[in-house]
């Protein structure tokens, strides 16, 4: 069961991982030579999003993570099975730190494409300078997580005891890959990486819902005012928008699916807790 489990995580995060560096590679080859003059300072954000989305890719395939939720306890249980496992706890613990990371500025760069299109409806068009200025500040929060959370994990010895004890009915001496964990989700840094992590989602996505409703407004009042060349650019850039914002709610649900697994059904077995997949 191991291995057959193994074999079907390690498939499925190769296949998403690959696609998602080939699609994030076109599109920053677009974004970069191919950007018509109109958008060619909305580019900045969209290889901002592609670099982003890129990295999460290749660090996926780097990591291949599962993670097991300690309900009652505040622990938590990562098995890697990617080719960080060649190194050693420390190189996988900031291979899953970075990867976090990466999810989280991606979740801050929806935000700020969404804010942009919906600003330069009504504002003078910003300068390269000032977007890069604006998605380094966004940045911030997450480089802190980033260069963090790391300092959290164990390796083996230290939480095999406690994976043994949460999870009896999984038999950890036969399982594949490198396992490690946090024992402590209380410390500073897990605490603000966890929040961090979690708070932000909803109020992002409804901040992200209502300036489409308004983009969508806006660009139907102004029928008589713009151009028919430049409304069909809102719309097309607001429609590629939409659906990276659709992609990653996926994997932003699992974050819920984690928090209500912390009360309820806690003695389910590991497989049945949600394994983090990026695309």
């Amino acid at each position: 069961m191991d291995i057959a489990l193994v074999t079907i995580i390690t498939f499925w995060h190769t296949i998403f991982a690959c696609i998602g560096v080939a699609l994030n590679g076109c599109l920053m080859f677009l974004a970069v030579f191919k950007s018509p003059k109109v958008i060619q300072l909305y580019s900045t954000l969209i290889i901002n999003f592609a670099v982003t989305d890129m990295l999460a890719c290749l660090l996926d395939l780097f990591i291949e993570i599962r993670l097991l939720p300690s309900p009652n306890e505040a622990t938590m249980t990562y098995i890697l099975n990617g080719y960080c496992v060649y190194f050693n706890v420390t190189t996988c613990s900031i291979g899953v730190s970075l990867f976090i990371h990466l999810l989280t500025h991606s979740l801050w760069s929806l935000l700020i494409s969404f804010a942009y299109r919906y600003y330069a409806l009504f504002s003078p068009i910003l300068t390269r300078r000032h977007i890069i200025l604006v998605i380094f500040a966004f940045y911030i929060p997450s480089f802190v997580q980033g260069a963090t959370y790391w300092t959290n994990f164990v390796g083996r010895d230290t939480i095999l005891p406690i994976a043994k004890r949460v999870y009896p009915g999984y038999n950890f001496n036969e399982l594949g890959g490198l396992l490690m964990g946090i024992t402590d989700l209380f410390s500073v840094s897990a605490l603000y990486a966890l929040l961090h992590m979690t708070l932000p989602v909803t109020p992002v996505y409804i901040t992200i819902f209502v300036l489409r409703r308004k983009i969508m407004t806006t660009l139907w009042r102004s029928h008589s005012t713009m151009s028919k060349e430049t409304k069909s650019v809102h719309k097309q850039l607001l429609e590629a928008l939409t659906c990276q914002a659709i992609i990653p709610v996926a994997a932003w649900a699992a974050v819920y699916v984690y928090l209500g697994s912390t009360y309820v059904k806690h003695h389910l077995s590991p497989i049945s807790y949600f394994q983090c997949n990026s695309a």
